[in-house]
Parts: C-alpha cells; sequence; structure tokens
C-alpha cells in the first residue's frame, strides 16, 4: 500500500467507499438519509478539499479528506481543519493500517502548511495571532 495525495483523479473510487459504507449502514439503521448515496454528489463535495488516498494494486483502498487551514477556526485565533463524515472511508474489512497511514499523512500536510502559514509566535501577515495550537475536527465535528 502506498499513500498519495488526494486528486481529482482518485474521487470517484474515494466516493463510492463512503456511498458504500453508507448503504450497508442504511440497511441497518433506516432512519439514516440518502442524502450522500449518490456517488457523483459526494466525489463532487470533495473536489476542492486536501487529502490522502490510500491505494493498492491500483485501486484507491482507503482516503481522507478536509477543508484545511480554516482560519479563524470555529470564531476562534486557531488555524484549524474539518473533515465530515463523507471525507473519509476505507475498503470493507479495512484494517486499521490503512486509517493509520491515512491520518499521519494528512497530519504531516496539515502541520507543514501551519507551519509554512507562519504560526508560531507574533503574528501572521493576515493579523491573526500567531499560536502553537491548532484545532482539527474529524466525522463530524470531534475536535482534536
Amino acid at each position: 500500500m502506498r499513500i498519495e495525495v488526494l486528486e481529482a483523479s482518485h474521487l470517484p473510487e474515494s466516493a463510492a467507499l463512503f456511498v458504500g459504507k453508507l448503504k450497508a449502514l442504511r440497511g441497518r439503521v433506516t432512519g439514516l438519509s440518502a442524502g450522500l448515496a449518490d456517488i457523483d454528489a459526494v466525489a463532487s463535495r470533495l473536489t476542492g478539499m486536501r487529502g490522502a488516498a490510500a491505494i493498492d494494486d491500483d485501486r484507491v483502498v482507503g482516503f481522507l479528506a478536509a477543508w484545511f487551514p480554516i482560519a479563524g477556526f470555529r470564531g476562534t485565533e486557531r488555524i484549524g481543519a474539518h473533515a465530515p463524515e463523507w471525507a473519509h472511508a476505507t475498503i470493507a474489512g479495512g484494517t486499521p493500517a490503512i486509517d493509520r497511514a491515512l491520518y499521519r499523512a494528512v497530519s504531516a500536510e496539515w502541520a507543514r502548511l501551519r507551519w509554512r502559514a507562519g504560526v508560531g509566535s507574533g503574528s501572521t501577515s493576515c493579523g491573526l495571532p500567531r499560536t502553537p495550537r491548532a484545532n482539527v475536527t474529524l466525522s463530524g465535528g470531534v475536535s482534536v
């Protein structure tokens, strides 16, 4: 397995992973919305997000995408990232190693971009105070 930057060519397969998991869950939890059960709709939502794709035998076996950087995250002076629940999935039966590799890749990118943006001490060029902390929300708003 290798990790690649999430690109437009990965989006249909990535969206299909999420939609497949959602459809399986909807079979058990009938009250879940079908609003995100369309591969093209999910792929369209992923357009413009930053992320990573796990590739094995030339197919996407997992992905994680987020909006980043978000200045003034949740009304604070922090830089943040947000990964909605539809922006992450792995193949059925996927191992925790896939998730770990994806989180490692995107968190390294978040740290790199945050550093490049000048987070440290003093203030940024856009006038926001610099802070050694950043907020990240995953799967519907859990802040880590």
